[in-house]
């Protein structure tokens, strides 16, 4: 019935079976730095009440996906088994078997524990030069805490991450808003640090009982001076091939020979600015 466009550098991923698919990256964090595309994503369940199609599960593998978080209960329909094949003895599948979503859970041993096994699988991961991919059953409010914490360890300023949060409203999960998320920010207000991405350090370090020198290295992966250099490889598909000299948006599509709005765009297989 129309269409719209949107601003900005956040990577949302088209898999119509999948709820709510997104990037991590392209968010700007309060040092002047972006997070890095290609190295977590987050989404919606593939298995159980929502059954992913063999065409979007392959488009999730062909992001690099090599590893999987299932944040959902044993109750809940499909949990604890990774579509992917992913496994614990790899250390490329973590089941947290929890409901880690509300303000309580950020002051609770349990939901300590997930969280820290959790991100000891995406270091784990990340350094092998692999993506992750966390999910709930709709990518919402499990996945919504989590991206919140990483978020805020990376330095994204608080109303961007209600934006991210608040970006789920565009999913069949329905409305989120940030007064939910303002809560559990509350929690982490109240820690000691000079900024809030100190006191999510301090929170990552006293309650997780993550390393600093984990924390720094998650940073160094996970962060680019530039939005530019925060996406390394760019591709053409082959839908592209008959029109190379055409300029596309980061999602693949072609626009128009006449456009010219200030960003990051694809031509002839590699990143070019409009300023």
């Amino acid at each position: 019935k129309g269409r719209f466009h949107t601003d900005g550098h956040l990577r949302m991923i088209y898999a119509p079976s999948i709820s709510n698919v997104r990037d991590l990256g392209g968010w700007k964090t309060t040092d002047g730095k972006y997070i890095r595309y290609g190295r977590i994503y987050r989404g919606g369940e593939l298995n159980g009440g929502h059954v992913a199609t063999s065409g979007d599960i392959k488009r999730l593998r062909n992001l690099g996906i090599a590893a999987e978080i299932d944040l959902r209960i044993d109750y809940e329909n499909g949990a604890g088994t990774s579509v992917f094949g992913f496994t614990t003895t790899a250390k490329t599948f973590y089941f947290a078997n929890g409901n880690d979503c509300f303000p309580e859970n950020l002051s609770q041993q349990e939901c300590y524990d997930h969280w820290k096994s959790e991100f000891d699988l995406i270091m784990t991961n990340l350094r092998k030069g692999k993506s992750v991919y966390f999910h709930c059953i709709w990518g919402a409010d499990r996945t919504g805490l989590l991206s919140m914490l990483l978020e805020g360890l990376l330095g994204v300023p608080q109303d961007q991450s209600n934006k991210n949060y608040e970006l789920t409203s565009f999913s069949l999960a329905g409305s989120r808003v940030r007064g939910t998320q303002n809560e559990m920010y509350n929690v982490i207000l109240g820690l000691s640090g000079a900024n809030v991405q100190q006191k999510f350090n301090t929170f990552f370090v006293e309650k997780l009982g993550v390393s600093q020198a984990d924390i720094d290295e998650f940073r160094e992966i996970m962060l680019s001076p530039d939005l530019e250099d925060a996406i390394e490889e760019v591709s053409i598909s082959e839908e592209m091939l008959p029109h190379a000299d055409a300029i596309y948006d980061l999602s693949g599509r072609r626009l128009p020979t006449n456009f010219h709005r200030k960003g990051l765009y694809i031509k002839n297989g590699k990143k070019v600015v409009i300023k």
